[in-house]
């Protein structure tokens, strides 16, 4: 599936650095979260437990702030149930206090900038 080619990409990379544990975070989150909750496969399963080590590693905090970023929606139920079983900040998204993300910047064309190798 589509879906496996991307994952398995994604695992095959290091999380050696704090930026790239952020950046792979960031990407199962979008990965994992669009999928149907019925899917099943090794690959998925390496992806959660990756995620499962990463939010280890990761402060809830930055956690909180790389879920506030512009995300894909989460519609895959399981991982609606591993957020929602982390610490407030993360389980809840952003609070009515919190400030909106910055807006992305706009590449001349007027289409969103891709940034790389930042999270």
């Amino acid at each position: 599936m589509h879906f496996d080619d991307r994952l398995d990409t994604v695992l095959r990379l290091p999380d050696s650095g704090d930026g790239l544990a952020r950046i792979q975070y960031r990407q199962l989150i979008d990965i994992l979260g669009r999928l149907p909750a019925s899917a099943a496969s090794d690959a998925l399963e390496a992806g959660f437990a990756r995620l499962a080590r990463l939010s280890e590693r990761i402060p809830a905090a930055e956690q909180a702030r790389l879920l506030r970023q512009p995300l894909q929606p989460i519609t895959n139920t399981r991982l609606i149930a591993v957020l929602a079983q982390d610490e407030p900040g993360v389980a809840t998204g952003p609070g009515p206090g919190d400030p909106a993300p910055p807006p992305r910047p706009v590449a001349a064309g007027g289409s969103p900038a891709r940034t790389v190798g930042r999270a």
